[in-house]
């Protein structure tokens, strides 16, 4: 068990996905490795997934960069007030980016929702007016922002697309994309840390009754234990499924049943496989009981007839003893002179 506590976390990552009939083994460890393991667990799935969004975000700027230079038609911004020479509708396939540009001062109301809507069917965009700004995402919420705004309360400084490009290019340098990773993989890990703590709360709970019906008597942490290793594969498969969510658009429906699910799939073999063990374990020491009893019985009957022997042994020994005593007596009945011979002085 000491060489068991020494598993480092990626052994134990292993352990935890392909050997389910180790789990027993977590049991015998304190509490506190498993939380170890847990919070470690969560932190590289926040890496993975920051590191994702981090990328995919310089790439969307160096897009935007290359689309700006090359595509996008010259404007200026004098007065908070943006003029551009044409209207722009242009969409990204990759980035489901829709962008619209109309700068018409007597644009009307009907005309901003028919943008709106065509960005609602794609997924995200942003529409640039005359005086201002609307950021789309998830088809339903928006940031709307004046040029002024901007301006004053983030220091956005734009006048024309040279300003514009040059803006993109510092905000991809390294420091601005590490800054991107700090956020969100904080922001991330905060997030699943409390979303899988309750799934952690109701697999313990099932993996319990589990028990209970296995006839197996778990203390409570038992259970939590057993259901953070048993979240490993699943927390994994979430992490990839992430990244080619990411870059590729590929959606699995209901991945999040199928991400509970396999944890409980785990949570149930593990238990059954302990219960083996635990079968397996009580019959080796039936054998070893019973090999003792047997080897008692033996010890016993061996003693018992050493006893015997050495009781018989005793007898004849005390026949022969009572024997010579009887010889002897008789000789001295058959020589009474020598018995009954007073001493002449010759003796001294």
């Amino acid at each position: 068990m000491e060489q068991d506590n020494k598993l480092h976390f990626f052994n134990r990552m292993k352990t935890a996905i392909f050997n389910l009939e180790d789990y027993g083994k977590f049991l015998g460890e304190h509490g506190s490795k498993a939380i170890k393991y847990f919070i470690l667990l969560i932190l590289l799935f926040s890496c993975v997934f920051g590191f994702s969004n981090s990328y995919y975000i310089s790439m969307g700027i160096n897009k935007m960069i290359n689309y700006s230079i090359n595509e996008l038609p010259e404007f200026t911004l004098t007065d908070n007030k943006l003029d551009v020479s044409n209207i722009v509708d242009a969409y990204d396939e990759d980035y489901k980016f829709k962008l619209i540009i109309d700068t018409d001062s007597n644009i009307s109301e009907d005309t901003i929702n028919k943008y709106k809507s065509k960005i609602y069917s794609n997924g995200y965009g942003l529409i640039m007016l005359e005086t201002k700004m609307i950021i789309m995402y998830d088809k339903s919420e928006m940031f709307e922002e004046s040029y002024e705004s901007l301006k004053n309360n983030y220091g956005i400084d734009i006048s024309n697309k040279a300003d514009f490009v040059q803006l993109l290019q510092n905000n991809n340098s390294n420091l601005t994309i590490i800054t991107f990773f700090i956020i969100i993989t904080i922001g991330t890990f905060i997030i699943k840390l409390i979303s899988t703590i309750f799934d952690l709360i109701m697999i313990a709970v099932f993996g319990y009754f589990v028990a209970l019906f296995c006839k197996i008597r778990f203390k409570w942490q038992a259970p939590a234990i057993l259901s953070v290793y048993s979240l490993t594969l699943s927390i994994v498969l979430s992490a990839i499924y992430s990244i080619i969510y990411r870059f590729s658009g590929f959606e699995i429906r209901n991945f999040d049943i199928m991400y509970l699910l396999i944890a409980y799939v785990y949570i149930v073999a593990a238990i059954f496989m302990i219960r083996t063990d635990i079968i397996r374990d009580a019959t080796e020491l039936q054998k070893i009981f019973n090999e003792q009893e047997k080897i008692k019985e033996e010890k016993e009957k061996q003693d018992e007839e050493n006893k015997d022997t050495e009781d018989k042994e005793d007898k004849e020994k005390n026949k022969n003893n009572n024997e010579n005593n009887e010889d002897k007596e008789d000789k001295n009945e058959e020589n009474p002179d020598v018995n009954n011979r007073e001493p002449d002085g010759s003796e001294i």
